[in-house]
């Protein structure tokens, strides 16, 4: 073989030999251990959540971990992943990023943070000496709550191309995981004291006031600044939507709405006082109410001695049993709200009349009066459903307390109405006529039961009155004399139409009596007689329609007095013919005859017994 043939031989076997030369194999064993997150658990997220990872990186061997300069195979690689967490460093970037990493180890690489995978990849810059062991941390803020261990990271090591020959496998990964907890706070000024209710994550365990909960960083203090003038709080929670507080007046029962998913026991308190505690006697307004989702309504008194014209504070707890207005629960939510306390709400009064005049004469005055104790006031909102009802003293006064300012109806009858349904129909007993209605002087102009009257501020609202009439009740009676007939008979016939219910008659009065073939009149109608078998008669005041096939018409124009009466008297001829038997002499008053309405005693009969010769 010649020279140059040796030489290219000698290269070849040099690069053979070189491979493995670069190939270190010794004593050496990059690992990594005691992975621990601090402090554990790490606050909420809600609280700026933050902490610190940690863990050993190190070389067991006795063989240092070779770095060169230019070699990036022959390194040790570090990757880092956090889980539901980001550096603590803001704000974030791959650059910024890097600051959050520390400790005496971190220098040994050259560090890239991936903000889209929250992942740390460190590269060894320097011989890891052997034996050598130390600390790398990070900076860690959580970024989303968990009630399972799932906030924390997760270290690997990728071994350099070279080879030691302790390293082992199962050393070369650490993890550490911690949870945090998401709180709801109550919103109420500082003196009030801290509650708050540990936010489940498991839906099938959940419950809450109204439908929405959310972590709160503290407990936040409402604040009260005024705006010209106006006291209302400028601060809202957006996650209290659980209760509807209406304004308060004192001396009355507010209702309360209260809406709850799921199922849980609810205590609420007030600050009655609004010394800025809810510790007086009285102030707790619930007590262990077992509620279940959907609306439950608390109807709550307004003790009269709680300042008037004052903001205060309510809270309400829904959770386990006997929870107090301060502490920790671990299930539930708690919301604050800021209530206003007004003077008494003010109210409606006025008096039911028994108003002489028929029809009206543009006032309502007369006697008070619950004509037959039926007389019932409604009070009617815009939605005509019945807000409150009351019955009519004996004297006609009603009143109606703690209204809140708003358009109304009010409506007279004899129908109770029931609050939250539909307004009943108007009506008033038999006999009696809606006359007028007024508040103030005059009359609304249209006697129909129905008054508008508007309730605004604290002012009460007086002399919402309503008149009513009596109508006149007319009844009849017929007789005859005699009333045995034997064979041709002359008889006298008296009809009587008297007032029972002492109001005078208006209008005209018919009054008929039927035809039959067994008699007849005996002469015409006298309209100047007033006396008739020693009775006195009314006849001036009446005619007779006789020209009617089937009955005869008595009519009269003039008014029979409140409480009296009128006779009509005629004779008459009975013929029975061969026949005998029993015959009804009838009379009737005609409806609303006299304006009348009761037409249950309008009709008459008188027995007359007949016999042939």
């Amino acid at each position: 073989m010649d020279a140059k043939k040796w030489m290219v031989f000698l290269c070849l076997m040099g690069i053979v030999f070189t491979v493995p030369a670069q190939s270190i194999e010794g004593n050496c064993n990059p690992f990594v251990a005691q992975g621990t997150i601090s402090p554990a658990p790490i606050p909420p997220v809600e609280h700026n959540g933050t902490g610190i990872i940690s863990f050993k990186i190190g070389n067991t061997g006795d063989d240092d971990l070779v770095w060169t300069a230019g070699d990036p195979g022959n390194e040790l690689v570090i990757t880092i992943k956090l889980a539901r967490g980001v550096p603590d460093v803001e704000p974030l970037t791959a650059e910024s990023a890097l600051t959050a990493i520390g400790g005496d180890y971190a220098g040994k690489f050259s560090w890239n943070y991936d903000p889209a995978t929250n992942t740390f990849t460190g590269r060894q810059k320097e011989t890891i000496p052997g034996l050598g062991v130390d600390y790398i941390t990070i900076a860690y803020k959580v970024t989303q709550n968990s009630d399972q261990p799932e906030n924390g990271f997760q270290v690997s090591l990728t071994p350099p191309a070279y080879t030691c020959v302790s390293n082992t496998i199962y050393d070369d990964q650490v993890s550490s995981y911690t949870w945090t907890e998401s709180r709801d706070y109550g919103d109420a000024p500082a003196s009030y004291g801290v509650a708050y209710h540990k936010i489940q994550t498991n839906q099938d365990f959940l419950i809450m006031l109204g439908g929405s909960v959310a972590g709160e960083n503290q407990a936040l203090v409402a604040a009260l600044v005024a705006a010209e003038g106006d006291e209302a709080p400028l601060f809202e929670d957006p996650d209290d939507d659980g209760v509807v507080i209406p304004d308060l007046y004192r001396g009355t029962t507010a209702s309360i709405g209260v809406t709850v998913t799921g199922q849980g026991y609810l205590n609420a308190w007030i600050d009655w006082n609004g010394d800025g505690d809810f510790l007086d006697a009285g102030e707790q307004v619930a007590t262990n109410l077992l509620v279940n989702s959907g609306l439950t309504t608390l109807q709550v008194p307004v003790p009269m001695g709680t300042p008037a014209e004052m903001y205060t504070y309510a809270r309400f707890r829904l959770g386990a049993r006997n929870l107090t207005p301060t502490g920790g629960a671990q299930t539930g939510e708690v919301e604050d709200y800021r209530v206003h306390i007004m003077e008494a709400l003010p109210s409606l009064a006025g008096t039911i009349f028994l108003d002489g005049d028929l029809p009206d004469d543009g006032v309502v005055d007369g006697t008070g009066t619950n004509e037959g104790g039926k007389l019932f006031v409604n009070l009617i909102n815009q939605a005509q459903s019945v807000v409150a009802s009351v019955a009519v003293g004996s004297d006609g006064t009603y009143l109606f307390t703690g209204v809140s300012n708003a358009a109304y109806q009010l409506q007279l009858t004899i129908n109770r109405g029931v609050p939250g349904e539909a307004m009943p129909v108007t009506k008033l007993p038999a006999g009696l006529l809606y006359s007028g209605e007024s508040l103030g002087e005059g009359t609304d102009g249209t006697p129909d039961g129905l008054l508008s009257v508007v309730v605004e501020g604290n002012a009460d609202v007086t002399g919402a009155n309503f008149g009513i009439v009596r109508l006149p009740d007319l009844t009849v009676n017929v007789t005859s004399t005699p009333n045995i007939m034997v064979g041709g008979t002359s008889f006298s016939v008296f009809i009587k139409v008297s007032e029972l219910n002492k109001v005078a008659s208006n209008g005209q009065i018919k009054v008929i009596v039927p035809r039959d073939s067994r008699w007849t009149l005996e002469g015409a109608f006298n309209a100047g007689l007033t006396q008739l078998d020693n009775t006195a008669l009314n006849n001036p005041d009446w005619t007779m329609d006789t020209t009617n096939a089937n009955y005869y018409i008595l009519s009269t124009d003039a008014g029979i007095p409140a409480g009296g009466a009128h006779t009509v008297g005629f004779k008459a001829v009975f013929n029975p013919g061969q026949a005998m038997g029993i015959y009804s002499l009838t009379s009737q008053i005609l409806p609303g005859s006299g304006s009348e309405v009761n037409k249950a005693n309008n009709s008459d009969s008188e027995r007359i017994n007949y016999f042939n010769k």
